[in-house]
């Protein structure tokens, strides 16, 4: 866990099994490479990345991304991307 001190939120993998994604608390979403080769015991993220402070964020390994607006504290659907050709 890249923030021990910080609770993860929501993981995914996808659904070959190529790729794990995991997004914490505070924001920092962490994606890995899952590789047979590789020594699991040491994974360092593959890229890293933080969400924007007014949306909410869950991670999955889809081609249709949803972001939902939390201003309001009504947790309102803002926008879906629709018909991307690979995982978003």
């Amino acid at each position: 866990i890249p923030e021990e001190d910080i609770p993860m939120r929501s993981v995914t993998v996808a659904i070959d099994g190529s790729m794990l994604v995991a997004a914490n608390n505070k924001g920092n979403c962490y994606v890995w490479e899952m590789s047979n080769n590789r020594d699991f015991t040491d994974l360092e993220p593959l890229t890293t990345f933080s969400a924007h402070k007014k949306y909410i964020t869950r991670c999955l390994l889809n081609t249709t991304v949803k972001i939902w607006s939390t201003a309001n504290n009504e947790f309102e659907l803002d926008k879906e991307l629709k018909g991307h050709q690979r995982w978003v």
